[in-house]
């Protein structure tokens, strides 16, 4: 007997886009919520952004990018930028459990459909919003992506070397990471609140502010010592030999972090206890720390030599941190945990055929959590969503076609 899923029976208005929203339902998705996704052909999103599948030329439903962080939601095409199209959202927020936008400040204001207007027809609504500053002070205003909001939360300063400019993440981290987490967290606080009482509220998790939590450590280190920490490389005040170290093959490197005396013994050992590893410069943390410049290039003469595959184990066998720096054919053709644990999961999507989608960060034992399908196609769920669910006529539904409010 399937096990149930433990959020099934909750319905989400997902108007979330491009990605720390869509993470976030996603998130509620794989544990049995309904999510529809509100989408428009006026409003193309991030449906078109690549990497694209190969299938039918111009396709919204090939993105590599939305499917992934998409599946087993519903969608549906709505124009809300017209009267009718705010009614009917209206009356899907008004059968829903939940509502989501990461939008900036006002949009859903300006539609009508404020916390405050829609817990009067509906007052176990829970609302869900994800502005870059929040809905007030200086910055409420501001619009954004990952990319800048890592920027303002000072990530960007850390990353990179010291001679050369910032470099940022490259993956807007907090798309990923804090914020959608924060939000999920959030939601399910809610929820378990209105379960408790009734009653629905209303969450604001402020990207910048969700991202600035992550910063902690720097914090401190500011407050307690005055000290701005700044970019360091792949190195690290508290560990030595602590980096990123080049290994045999093209481009091919691995990540060593040697954080105890105990550590450094054991790495000695795994190396064969080479001459240079017995330098008395060596001897103590703040002498590898003082001449970190000399010990690295000692250590990748030695790593050159070795697959990084082959230093991992070896470190790793003489309890030493170790990890082979992973492209993505590494993660997914070779890497052997991963395959062992199913993470990466196989479904076939009608345009883009046979695709991998990323598994369940959290497993639950008594209700675990399941891909269940693929992204959904543009307006998929649309005649289950306005026919069923909202129990339009086909006449009302063709009319909203033909005036391009069901767009």
């Amino acid at each position: 007997m399937e096990t149930r899923l433990p959020l099934t029976g909750v319905r989400v208005a997902d108007f979330t886009w491009i990605g720390a929203g869509p993470t976030c339902t996603r998130l509620l998705a794989f544990f049995g919520a309904e999510v529809i996704i509100v989408e428009s052909y006026t409003r193309g999103g991030i449906r078109m952004q690549t990497p694209q599948a190969k299938g039918p030329e111009g396709s919204p439903n090939l993105s590599g990018f939305f499917n992934n962080l998409n599946s087993c939601k519903r969608s549906i095409t709505l124009n809300m930028r017209t009267p009718e199209g705010i009614a009917i959202g209206r009356k899907l927020i008004g059968l829903s459990d939940i509502v989501v936008n990461n939008f900036a400040p006002g949009v859903m204001d300006r539609w009508g459909l404020s916390y405050q207007e829609l817990r009067k027809e509906n007052p176990g609504i829970i609302m869900g919003e994800m502005p870059v500053g929040g809905r007030w002070g200086l910055l409420k205003n501001i619009i954004g992506y990952g990319a800048t909001v890592e920027a303002f939360a000072g990530i960007n300063e850390l990353t990179g070397y010291p001679d050369r400019p910032p470099t940022g993440t490259e993956i807007n981290y907090p798309d990923y990471a804090s914020n959608p987490y924060h939000f999920a967290t959030a939601i399910l606080t809610a929820l378990h609140h209105r379960n408790q009482t009734g009653r629905g509220q209303y969450i604001e998790v402020a990207q910048f502010e969700s991202t600035a939590s992550v910063m902690d450590t720097l914090v401190l280190d500011y407050t307690v010592n005055g000290n701005i920490q700044t970019r360091t490389g792949n190195h690290v005040s508290y560990a030595s030999p602590h980096a990123v170290y080049r290994c045999q093959g093209d481009d091919r490197w691995v990540a060593v972090a040697v954080t105890s005396e105990a550590e450094w013994s054991g790495f000695k050992r795994a190396l064969g206890n080479p001459a240079w590893a017995v330098d008395h410069r060596f001897d103590t943390f703040e002498g590898r720390k003082t001449h970190e410049e000399a010990l690295d290039g000692f250590i990748e003469g030695w790593t050159s030599q070795h697959t990084p595959e082959e230093i991992m184990h070896s470190l790793q066998a003489a309890g030493v941190p170790a990890g082979v720096v992973q492209n993505m054919e590494d993660a997914m053709r070779r890497d052997p945990q991963l395959a062992q644990r199913g993470f990466y999961v196989q479904l076939e999507h009608p345009e883009a055929g046979l695709t991998t989608y990323d598994g369940l960060v959290a497993r639950l034992s008594a209700t675990p959590g399941q891909l269940r399908a693929p992204a959904p196609c543009l307006g998929e769920a649309n005649d289950y969503v306005f026919r069923e669910l909202l129990g339009m006529s086909e006449d009302e539904v063709n009319r909203f076609i033909m005036q391009e409010v069901i767009h």
